[in-house]
């Protein structure tokens, strides 16, 4: 389907009541979030969001903003005619299910947040840094562990930072490896964009399940606490 003249594909997978799925980044092949145990409940619909994988892209290569994400998914929703849908939003993708579910207040059966949060700003990214800073201590018998928090605060390459994004990086590292080759983000630019729904989250009134991993140095449990706080009908899970 097009929007504006500019496809968004995605892909559909497992049977049941149907979830839209909208990966991080902005920019990160959907692949990445194939879930192949919720298709076994679930109708997947994973987005391949405009700008990444085989969809368009946009004349702006500043409009990759929420609001802009925010109008492709309702338009896909629309496409499909869903009765009634779920909306999973990872990471990035998760700003963009939000702002969806606060347009849309009685027109989604749930929301899933994965590892996401309300909004942006300084006190988010001082958070990610001091998760961040902890990786090493969590990996002491690791140099490497070191070597990833320093390129991830010199702002290296990103195969060098990787392991920070994974609880357990050399657990298995040939898996770990493979994992990487997924997690490609294509060359957009989010604008530089603010985002901060706090005040609304109240609003939500469908059933919502917000979770996260314990270790996530970037969405980790504050944020996750923070919307459960908010949100009148949510459930909360660390893993």
């Amino acid at each position: 389907m097009s929007v504006d003249g500019v496809d968004q594909l995605c892909h559909v997978h497992g049977e049941g009541p149907v979830c839209f799925v909208h990966p991080g980044g902005p920019g990160i092949d959907w692949t990445y979030l194939r879930m192949p145990e919720l298709e076994q409940f679930l109708t997947v619909v994973y987005l391949e969001p405009v700008g990444s994988g085989k969809s368009g892209r946009l004349k702006n290569p500043d409009g990759y903003t929420v609001p802009t994400y925010t109008r492709y998914l309702a338009a896909l929703i629309e496409h499909v005619a869903a009765p009634s849908a779920f909306v999973l939003g990872h990471s990035h993708g998760g700003f963009v299910a939000l702002e969806y579910a606060l347009g849309r207040p009685n027109g989604l059966a749930g929301l899933l947040l994965y590892g996401t949060a309300a909004h942006n700003g300084a006190d988010f990214n001082d958070e990610v840094d001091r998760n961040a800073a902890s990786f090493p201590a969590r990996h002491r018998n690791r140099p490497e562990a070191k070597a990833a928090l320093s390129a991830f605060e010199q702002g290296g390459d990103f195969d060098s930072q990787f392991p920070l994004y994974l609880h357990d990086y050399w657990r298995d590292e040939e898996a770990s490896v493979r994992y990487r080759k997924l997690f490609d983000l294509s060359p957009v630019s989010s604008g530089g964009y603010s985002f901060d729904v706090r005040a609304d989250l109240g609003r939500i009134s469908v059933p919502v399940l917000a979770l996260t991993g314990r270790h996530d140095h970037v969405c980790g449990p504050r944020w996750t606490h923070e919307l459960g706080a908010s949100i009148p009908d949510a459930t909360e899970v660390v893993l």
